[in-house]
């Protein structure tokens, strides 16, 4: 029997992959595990969220005379953390146009991009009061399916717009 085990089963998305061991049992006193040739699996560098199987093959001439039997392990990738952050929209006045919103990405792995489109419910014209400011994105996106997002909303106001009126003197 060949065991094989991990120095981690969990890790998070971008996180180096587990070192794969493995111990031999049953072995006759005459042979050695150098008689064997092992090969691990090999995983990709960065390794999507999901979960894998590590596992060892046994070849070489001395496996003819064993019974094999390799018991795999098991490890989870998880989705790693990353914020997606409205910057602050200034207060505007009643009648502006809708303002340009822009956001701030924390936590993404150099090279990843997550796919979200900004949004508001202000229209032009829209009454004076609150308004909300908020991220739009699909957590199943390709891009996405790495990160456990959050994304909060912010509120901005639309206020009076100041209004003079002049008498003639006629």
């Amino acid at each position: 029997t060949v065991t094989v085990s991990l120095d981690k089963t969990e890790l998070t998305y971008g996180e180096d992959s587990p070192i794969i061991s493995y111990t031999f049992s049953g072995l006759k006193s005459s042979d050695k595990e150098d008689d064997f040739t092992i090969t691990k699996t090999k995983f990709a560098e960065k390794l999507d969220a999901g979960t894998y199987t590590a596992a060892v093959t046994i070849s070489g001439d001395k496996t003819k005379f064993y019974e094999i039997t390799v018991n795999a392990a098991d490890f989870t990738v998880i989705q790693k953390a990353a914020t997606i952050t409205i910057d602050k929209v200034n207060d505007i006045t009643y009648g502006d146009k809708v303002p340009v919103l822009s956001a701030t990405v924390d936590g993404v792995l150099a090279g990843d991009s997550l796919s979200y489109t900004l949004e508001t419910d202000y229209t032009v014209g829209a009454r004076i009061g609150e308004y909300t400011a908020s991220v739009v994105f699909n957590p199943e996106a390709a891009e996405n399916k790495n990160y456990a997002i959050t994304a909060p909303d912010t509120t901005f106001n639309v206020v009076q717009k100041p209004l003079t009126i002049k008498l003639n003197n006629t």
